[in-house]
């Protein structure tokens, strides 16, 4: 049962976001300020890249028509808006390799266009969707989703999907199916690595929302519902190896749950409940995720001291190098000094040598610490602030890819395309990490799957035309919103439409990385989600009547 779809913005949104927007947008304006003060050269290329990118996040947080678009819109203003005004303000350093950009005023104006094109893009999008479709998809207007069959099969359902979320990742952790960055440890016959890889990733999340959205119907509202969603995301994000998946599988059928059963949380105690809950297993994922990846990369080549010596030796090389090719472009003499810098860029290109087994550990004993003091303690406080900011804003994707594309001088149809049909294998790199010179160039491809992304409008940008980046992002914005309104019209579940949108708007964010592979993974969401559609459907119900498999009252 599907039902109708509402076509206006949920009415609890549109009472609550006015009181909220004052305070947001007095922090947009002091960090606009703060950022238009600070960004050397022109600063009408800031101003429009601002006003863009306010206009594509309103767009999605004022006037919510689906989640898919609502993640999209905080992805990107994420990546390119807060990321560039936070380090302009502060002032570093870009935790993403960055290629050979070089920082000058016309550089930095190019990136900020196209980031300001691909803001408009994506708004462009979401009016296309608003015209063609207008329709929401935040809240189900069914009031009675579950399938007529599911009340006499439901302790069965439930026991196959428990069997599954323990034997699938299991299987997984120990054979290597699907790992975050490796290479997999055992091939199995086409296509059982793609399913299992799926099954683990995503279709036993889809599972999950199906079945607690059948208990919602049944009135079965209760934190176990919550607790289930957290596990199956502690489970998967553990099988593999990735912390962001936990976030990814928890954050959205959570945020779908509350708005279309806010009942389930009421007061300050059940908020208290909630808080906790999520904050045991994110902790749980975190530290089982920390420790099976110190078990299964366990090359300390790549992460020692001496090696960060050398990789940050290289980045030095390749900006020096940049700037040297820009003054024998000027005329300037520089040949001597570009042979030696080009020698020693060779030389620190060669992979690490193995590092001896250790056989013996050798405690020395650290000297005593110095006396702490005010300035020395708000010293490591602002130290420790920056660390964060780093962490928090420098992880989304964006900004680098576009700095790293810009410098780039092979821009045009012909690297698009091969950016497009590119196919990651043992072995191979792939272009965006020769492009950005990323360190993970240096590892060894036939272990490690490691990559940086570039992110859709960077991809988008190896045509070096604004138009295709444009259209292109317009295409992007509109195939996620289309694609979650498809999944509401065949399953009538806000829960895997958040879900699955999700999937979609994080998949453009961090779209370059051989982007054609990710056509199997959607293929298998799209039957998934044509099964669920089929079996929630009442000639299913009828055709099991008839089977007599079941005894069902068909109302």
């Amino acid at each position: 049962m599907t039902g109708e779809i509402s076509a206006k913005p949920p009415v609890s949104l549109r009472r609550s976001l006015p009181l909220s927007i004052a305070p947001t947008l007095l922090l947009w304006v002091a960090l606009f300020t703060g950022g238009l003060l600070t960004c050397s050269g022109n600063s009408l290329p800031y101003i429009l890249f601002s006003l863009s990118a306010l206009l594509m996040l309103a767009s999605g947080v004022y006037r919510q028509t689906s989640y898919g678009y609502l993640f999209l819109v905080i992805f990107l203003w994420l990546g390119f808006w807060l990321k560039f005004t936070v380090h302009t303000i502060l002032d570093i350093p870009y935790g993403e390799p960055i290629g050979a950009f070089n920082r000058l005023r016309q550089s930095w104006d190019d990136v900020l266009f196209v980031g300001t094109v691909a803001h408009l893009g994506v708004f462009l999008g979401w009016v296309f969707f608003r015209f063609a479709i207008g329709k929401s998809t935040m809240l189900a207007v069914t009031n009675k989703p579950v399938p007529a069959w599911y009340p006499a099969a439901r302790k069965w359902l439930w026991v196959l999907m428990l069997l599954c979320l323990i034997g699938l990742p299991a299987a997984n952790s120990i054979y290597g199916i699907m790992q975050i960055g490796l290479v997999p440890r055992t091939l199995l016959p086409w296509p059982l690595n793609a399913v299992v890889g799926w099954m683990v990733s995503m279709g036993l999340a889809m599972g999950i929302a199906t079945l607690v959205w059948w208990e919602l119907g049944m009135s079965k509202s209760s934190f176990a519902l919550v607790s289930i969603i957290l596990a199956e995301a502690v489970i998967s994000t553990t099988t593999l190896l990735s912390r962001g998946v936990f976030i990814f599988h928890a954050i959205p059928t959570l945020l779908a749950l509350y708005k279309n059963r806010p009942e389930l949380i009421r007061n300050f105690r059940q908020w208290s409940f909630f808080i906790l809950l999520f904050a045991l297993f994110f902790g749980l994922s975190f530290v089982s995720v920390d420790a099976l990846r110190s078990y299964f990369y366990p090359d300390v080549r790549y992460s020692t001291t001496a090696n960060q010596i050398r990789l940050t030796r290289l980045e030095v090389l390749q900006g020096a190098i940049g700037r040297e090719e820009g003054n024998k472009k000027a005329g300037q003499v520089v040949d001597d000094v570009l042979s030696k810098l080009y020698a020693e860029q060779k030389q620190l290109e060669k992979p690490a040598p193995a590092q001896p087994a250790v056989t013996e550990r050798i405690v020395v004993a650290a000297p005593p610490p110095p006396p702490t003091s005010m300035a020395s303690l708000s010293s490591r406080a602002g130290e420790v602030a920056v660390r964060f900011l780093q962490l928090a804003i420098g992880r989304w994707i964006g900004l680098e890819g576009v700095m790293s594309v810009q410098a780039y001088q092979d821009k045009g149809t012909d690297t698009l395309l091969r950016a497009a049909k590119e196919k990651r294998e043992a072995g191979k790199t792939t272009l965006y990490q020769e492009v950005s010179k990323s360190h993970y160039r240096w590892t060894d491809p036939n272990v490690w799957q490691f990559a940086s992304l570039p992110g859709a409008a960077a991809f988008l940008y190896y045509s070096g035309s604004m138009w295709v980046v444009l259209l292109g992002m317009g295409l992007f914005s509109a195939v996620v919103l289309v694609g979650e309104y498809l999944v509401f019209r065949l399953t009538g579940n806000p829960l895997l439409c958040a879900l699955i949108g999700l999937a979609l708007a994080n998949t453009v964010a961090q779209m370059g990385i051989a982007p054609r592979q990710d056509f199997p993974y959607y293929f298998m969401i799209g039957c998934g989600v044509l099964t669920i559609g089929l079996i929630q459907s009442r000639l299913f119900t009828l055709l099991l009547e008839k089977l007599r498999l079941l005894k069902i009252e068909v109302r």
